[in-house]
């Protein structure tokens, strides 16, 4: 088939073939046809950069959102959430509650810092057992699995646990933020309260169980014993003002709850 700009020219051919002379040697009168072409679109020659430049944009957000090892991005993104998740469901106030706070956050960085920076851990680990794979393959920072000889599956299995974990601890500690918020400074003895006296605190602790479960590091590990203990003495002091603001009613509410974990027994 003929294009539209063939056509035309075929017409054009046409037409001055028509001038012809006539067998008395006049020239036949051809009216005069107004030739238009067709407008090219001002956006063809910028197809192929506008082209580029979506291809482009597609490969940079690919790499923010690139699970492996050295994206500083996904590092600089998930220190932002877990600091606001700390600073959130911790509610630091005091001198001594924000020094808690500020270990916890070093301990988040030194977390995401390995998981999607820097693996050192990881490189320890390929000097000392000769498997370079925990260098290499980010998946192998599920290392419990592959430490312990349980393979792919096993890693699969951990970090199914661990991410539970940490959904749950987050959850634990949002909603007994919630309820502190709502209780307005008065003591709450419902919902989560009824049966521990830090949600919060234990849902922080489950967040960092899980977190070790799924990814563990050398920094964290030693980290996380002093973090507990941390936490503990913090949560020991808050029921001293507790005690010292609610009096009785406080220590009978201590009675029939525990700190971290359900009481089975009432004392």
């Amino acid at each position: 088939m003929r294009t539209g700009t063939e056509e035309r020219f075929a017409e054009r051919i046409r037409i001055w073939s028509t001038r012809l002379r006539s067998a008395k040697g006049d020239v036949i009168a051809v009216p005069k046809r107004k030739f238009t072409m067709m407008p090219v679109p001002n956006d063809l020659p910028n197809q192929p950069a506008a082209a580029g430049i979506q291809t482009i944009v597609r490969e940079r957000w690919l790499e923010v959102f690139r699970i492996d090892y050295h994206n500083g991005w996904l590092v600089a993104l998930y220190i932002l959430l877990g600091t606001v998740f700390l600073i959130g469901v911790l509610r630091p106030r005091t001198r001594k509650q924000w020094r808690a706070a500020g270990m916890a956050q070093a301990w988040v960085i030194a977390l995401y810092a390995e998981m999607y920076g820097t693996p050192l851990t990881m490189y320890a680990l390929a000097t000392a057992t000769g498997q370079i794979e925990f260098a290499q393959r980010h998946f192998y920072g599920h290392a419990w699995a592959y430490l312990f000889g349980w393979g792919d599956t096993g890693a699969i299995v951990l970090t199914v646990l661990g991410q539970l974990m940490i959904g749950c601890g987050a959850t634990l500690a949002l909603v007994g933020w919630r309820q502190i918020y709502r209780g307005r400074g008065q003591l709450v003895t419902t919902g989560l309260y009824r049966r521990i006296r830090h949600p919060q605190y234990a849902g922080f602790f489950l967040f960092l169980l899980g977190s070790m479960i799924n990814w563990p590091t050398l920094p964290t590990l030693l980290m996380l014993p002093v973090l507990l203990v941390v936490y503990y003495r913090l949560a020991r002091a808050e029921e001293t003002d507790a005690l010292a603001q609610f009096g009785e009613a406080y220590r009978l509410y201590q009675r029939t709850t525990g700190m971290f974990l359900p009481r089975v027994f009432a004392r």
